[in-house]
């Protein structure tokens, strides 16, 4: 039954099969967070492909792992000014970690946005 269910809500989120897999299907406990992510100058990332550096939305399995991080960079939205500075502030923690080099993390950890 959980698995039927969540399938049908992959299906309405048009949510990615390994996000779906890593995520609800074996039901591990996970974490997510921002990560600076460096991409080598033949992919670059940002408005008209100027830069190397970003910030992504990183999910880690139940092991701590890191189990799928988006392929493109975010940009902070919220519905308060509060949010956004809340939000920013995660952003800044991203800063404090290790950069995760793009190349590195498996085609099959990556969501597509």
């Amino acid at each position: 039954m959980k698995r039927s269910l969540f399938l049908c809500l992959a299906q309405l989120l048009n949510l990615q099969a390994v996000w779906l897999d890593v995520m609800l299907l074996n039901m591990k406990p996970y974490s997510e967070d921002y990560r600076v992510v460096e991409r080598n100058s033949q992919h670059n990332i940002g408005p008209n492909n100027m830069g190397r550096f970003g910030i992504f939305e990183a999910h880690y399995g139940g092991d701590g792992e890191l189990a799928l991080i988006t392929t493109v960079p975010i940009a902070p939205t919220a519905k308060t000014v509060e949010e956004l500075k809340a939000l920013l502030q995660e952003y800044l923690q991203a800063l404090e970690q290790p950069i995760i080099q793009f190349d590195d993390v498996p085609k099959h950890h990556r969501e597509s946005n």
